[in-house]
C-alpha cells in the first residue's frame, strides 16, 4: 500500500514536471529537478517522502528531488505565479489562494486522517 501511494505520488510528480522546470544531465541519463514547497518544518506527515529518499525510489527513475520548507502561503504563491509546478499544501490554502483569485488546483488530499495525534 505505502509503495502504491509513493508510486502514485512519482506519477504525479513525474507529470507536472514534464510541464517545466531545469533539467541536466548526467553520466547515467537525465534527471529531473524538482523543487517542492511543504509545510514550514520538517514534520510526520512528509515520512512517505523521507523513505522513498532513504530506499531511493526518486533516484531510480531519475528524480532529484529538493525540500523546500516553507510556509504554505508561499508555496501556494509560487505555484500560483507559475513559478512551480505544485506544492504541498492544506486544502484551506487553496481556498484562501482561489478567492485572490490565484490560478491554483487542489488535485489530491494528502492524507484521509492527518497521522498525528495526541495522547493525553
Amino acid at each position: 500500500m505505502f509503495r502504491k501511494f509513493v508510486l502514485i505520488t512519482l506519477g504525479v510528480a513525474l507529470a507536472l514536471s514534464a510541464c517545466s522546470g531545469p533539467r541536466s544531465v548526467n553520466g547515467t541519463g537525465t534527471v529531473t529537478k524538482i523543487r517542492l514547497p511543504m509545510g514550514y518544518i520538517p514534520n510526520i506527515q512528509f515520512a512517505p517522502f523521507y523513505v522513498a529518499i532513504q530506499k531511493g525510489y526518486f533516484k531510480d527513475v531519475g528524480i532529484d528531488l529538493e525540500f523546500d520548507y516553507k510556509y504554505e502561503t508561499d508555496g501556494v504563491a509560487l505555484v500560483g505565479a507559475e513559478e512551480l509546478p505544485f506544492a504541498i499544501v492544506s486544502g484551506e490554502q487553496v481556498l484562501l489562494a482561489r478567492a485572490q483569485e490565484l490560478p491554483v488546483v487542489y488535485i489530491a488530499a494528502w492524507y484521509q486522517q492527518f497521522p498525528v495525534s495526541v495522547v493525553a
